[in-house]
């Protein structure tokens, strides 16, 4: 996969940092989404209630954060894969990690269709309902990777890890 040398010959807590890493400027991106819209927690309001300069903007801006987002993702998810794929030798991991791999396609494919009906909203001037239906989705789909995928594999990579690193036996002196 391109662009993963700073993964490749890495330990796995290397790998794992910049995983965790990513999923922070995830959410952070998420949150600067969902912020441009000064009334996105306002379930009733409307792009019509503002005036036209910010319409405008809103409109130009929810298309750029979300694309940026969606690049992020692909960047994240083409990370996890190489640093799967370094792991892919310990055999008990094998049908979790090729699931992991899959899943990781299904967010894709659904960010992807996602993305386009926002831009049709967004282009009826219904920008604050996309993004509340873009943000909304997008963060559910990434909290249930998180917790079904990321989660129990870097809990199982430490203990791997600990079990290898922990001496046998006593000391070596």
């Amino acid at each position: 996969m391109k662009g993963h040398d700073h993964l490749a010959n890495s330990p796995p807590e290397v790998g794992l940092r910049s995983i965790e890493d990513e999923h922070v400027r995830l959410v952070i991106l998420l949150k600067d989404m969902r912020d441009m819209c000064g009334y996105y927690f306002e379930s009733n309001h409307q792009c019509q209630d503002c005036n036209r300069e910010r319409q405008a903007s809103c409109q130009g801006l929810f298309p750029s954060y979300a694309l940026d987002f969606l690049e992020l993702v692909i960047e994240h998810f083409e990370n996890e894969d190489a640093l799967i794929d370094e792991i892919r030798e310990i055999p008990e991991f094998e049908l979790e990690l090729k699931s992991h791999k899959k899943a990781h396609l299904q967010i894709l494919r659904e960010l992807e269709g996602l993305l386009q009906d926002m831009k049709t909203l967004n282009s009826q001037g219904q920008t604050v309902m996309a993004l509340r239906v873009f943000h909304e989705r997008a963060d559910s789909l990434l909290n249930e990777h998180t917790q079904l995928f990321d989660a129990p594999l870097v809990r199982k990579l430490h203990e791997e890890h600990q079990r290898f690193d922990t001496p046998k036996g006593g000391s070596d002196a």
